[in-house]
């Protein structure tokens, strides 16, 4: 590939700054692909290859991709190894590294919730979010991550609205209102209400509209599609289950993600024993009997429910 190409000429020449610079762009390819370590091999040479050529906002970003590589591939443990140095780095750094400092609280942010430390993440996440005001350019789309992972973990309602609200206008702002990924993090935002039935009914234009504009994105809208069908099923609203299982199907989805738009259709209509098995036949382990559970306790049948 390129990036392997890009990786063996820097390698060749031995200028440091262009051997992590080189590294660190397979690692994001990786990362992008979900493929592999998700670069975390190659951030680990980019951060070795940084510090000694004194490219000290290079290193914090190089360390932060690995530490979310490895937290998730292998766990949290270990995946922060070596911080107080990168932390010393970041202070001596000031605001001269700003992409880089708040990439770098928002992933350890994301170790900790891996780690099962709320706290610790919805901290790193909030330093991160105030880093990431000083960032302009092509960096302030990736950080706004930052805003929508302190919105999840945020216990205030008039915060997630306005944490939310500045995600969406950056994103609109750079790539338009109606881009794939705005209608993501919309989706996010919709999730972020207290009242279920508003987070439905928000997800639900989303979605609708999703369907509408991107046809063509028919895995990406069956990701979408499969978690609302899910908050609607527990709604029991069937006639938006429905809705959104012809959405998909309609999509020219396949694999897995057609087989469960059919068995949400199959739910729609009543026939809550062969949704059941359906899903049964697309899921594993816990998740299956997770959706057996749901499904039959949602069915009108008591027959179903004692089962």
């Amino acid at each position: 590939t390129l990036a392997d190409t890009a990786v063996a000429l820097a390698d060749t020449l031995g200028y440091r700054p262009l051997v992590a610079r080189a590294y660190l762009a397979r690692g994001r390819v990786a990362l992008e692909r979900r493929s592999g370590d998700v670069g975390a091999a190659d951030f680990d040479a980019a951060l070795g290859a940084a510090l000694p050529a004194g490219e000290f906002a290079l290193a914090i970003e190089a360390y932060a991709r690995r530490a979310y590589a490895r937290a998730k591939t292998v766990g949290a443990t270990g995946a922060t190894e070596g911080l107080t140095t990168i932390l010393g780095l970041v202070t001596w750094q000031g605001d001269r590294a700003p992409f880089a400092s708040a990439l770098l609280y928002n992933n350890l942010g994301v170790v900790a919730r891996i780690a099962g430390s709320r706290a610790t993440a919805r901290w790193a996440f909030a330093r991160a979010v105030d880093l990431a005001r000083g960032s302009a350019g092509p960096g302030a789309v990736e950080l706004i991550y930052a805003r929508t992972n302190l919105m999840k973990l945020h216990p205030d309602l008039v915060a997630r609205r306005r944490l939310g609200a500045e995600a969406l206008t950056i994103l609109t702002d750079r790539v338009g209102a109606l881009h794939p990924r705005t209608l993501e993090l919309a989706l996010n935002v919709a999730l972020a209400e207290d009242d279920p039935a508003l987070a439905h009914q928000r997800y639900a234009a989303v979605v609708g509209t999703f369907a509408r504009v991107h046809p063509e994105l028919g895995g990406l809208l069956a990701d979408f599609a499969d978690d609302f069908a899910w908050m609607a099923m527990l709604a029991d609203d069937r006639a938006a289950v429905a809705a959104t299982a012809d959405a998909v199907i309609a999509s020219g989805a396949d694999g897995a993600d057609l087989a469960r738009a059919q068995a949400y259709r199959r739910w729609a209509a009543g026939d809550v024993a062969g949704a059941a098995r359906a899903f049964a036949a697309v899921g594993e382990g816990a998740a299956a009997e997770d959706w057996y559970a749901c499904l039959l306790y949602t069915s009108p049948s008591p027959r179903d429910r004692t089962r």
